[in-house]
């Protein structure tokens, strides 16, 4: 049988089964101590705890908290896919105590994440090329039941797959969002993303201040990226508080998963990049090389305020490089490698020192 773990959660979780005085021992489930065979025999784990609808999860007895991990991990051993993990989640999640819940959706995102390269094939398969401008036409059609734009995620799936009258492209599509994807578009196709609105929409009142922020931090990417193209994508004041929130994620959620660490590094490194690196083609700076005036709105919001460390670092940096510059001039046309040369500099600096503070490997 292949067992499909998440290591790193699944070692979180065997460290929390083993730390309560009144813990039940893993070493004692039969699921580690049988065979495949006999495993593949057994009866379905009884994963129902009776809890009062007026009872806190959080004020449960310790034991019964512990069995439910513990049984969660047990389950993690007969190699569940994806479908069946969520459908796990839907069932216990509202009996959970916070840190088991914040568990569960590491594990079910982890998951989604990983396996994403290999949910490209429903969308990609030589018989399906024509499903992309069918998609494109049935937005187009009905704009105005979409809030995201070509982005389909959270409960507007369903409203997209109601509108799908092609039963072989409305199959695939349910199989990409019963694995708990979603869609979006890129340059003139369709790609599957990991559904973080969704998981927000359906378990964010189980869970704690850490998850429900990456869930939301994610979903504001997916829905709106931080540039297209390598151009900047959203208004300067936007770039301005998705860096904050990126970095503070950080700084707040220091034992938070591996996997989301490094997804919230990557989006505070593109807006280390684009806040370093003002430049014509984005809006960045006026026609004479100078910064606009959002722009130098952001870089002063940001001296004073000084919310974050790295953040305010960049933002030093390029003005203090601003200010030598002559009328506040940061090139031409005709010497574009000057600006690139120095702004990479500022950037590289910025990127190292967030290196420094919040390791992810």
């Amino acid at each position: 049988m292949k067992k499909w773990i998440t290591i790193g959660l699944l070692g979180m979780l065997l460290l929390a089964s083993s730390c309560n005085k009144n813990d039940v021992n893993i070493d004692d489930l039969p699921e580690q101590t049988i065979t495949d065979e006999e495993l593949e025999e057994q009866e379905p784990l009884d994963t129902d705890i009776e809890v009062s609808e007026n009872e806190n999860p959080d004020d449960m007895d310790l034991t019964q908290e512990q069995l439910m991990r513990d049984r969660f991990v047990a389950f993690l051993f007969t190699g569940p896919d994806i479908k069946e993990v969520k459908a796990y989640i839907d069932e216990n999640i509202r009996k959970a105590h916070t840190s088991l819940a914040d568990d569960m959706l590491a594990e079910l995102i982890v998951r989604g994440e990983v396996g994403l390269v290999g949910q490209m094939e429903l969308l990609f398969e030589e018989e399906q090329t024509d499903i992309h401008t069918y998609l494109f036409d049935v937005y187009e059609k009905n704009t105005d039941l979409f809030t995201n734009g070509y982005v389909f995620i959270g409960n507007e799936k369903k409203v997209l797959l109601s509108l799908v009258e092609d039963d072989v492209y409305k199959s695939h599509l349910k199989k990409l969002f019963d694995q708990g994807y979603g869609i979006y578009s890129a340059e003139g196709a369709f790609y599957p993303v990991v559904d973080y609105l969704l998981y927000l929409e359906d378990y964010g009142q189980y869970l704690g201040d850490m998850t429900k922020t990456y869930l939301s931090i994610l979903s504001e990417l997916v829905i709106e990226p931080t540039t297209v193209e390598d151009y900047l994508a959203i208004h300067p004041d936007v770039l301005k508080e998705r860096a904050y929130q990126s970095e503070k994620f950080l700084v707040d959620y220091p034992g938070a998963p591996i996997e989301y660490k490094r997804n919230i590094s990557q989006s505070l490194t593109i807006c280390l990049w684009k806040l370093s690196s003002p430049n014509i083609f984005d809006g960045m700076l006026d026609e004479d090389f100078t910064v606009s005036v959002p722009m130098r709105r952001v870089y002063e919001a940001v001296l004073k305020e000084q919310k974050t460390p790295v953040v305010t670092f960049t933002v030093q940096s390029v003005t203090n490089w601003i200010n030598t510059q002559e009328g506040g001039i940061l090139g031409s046309y005709e010497d574009m490698d000057r600006l690139y040369s120095r702004t990479n500099e500022i950037f590289n600096a910025s990127h190292e020192m967030m290196q420094s503070l919040y390791p992810v490997d």
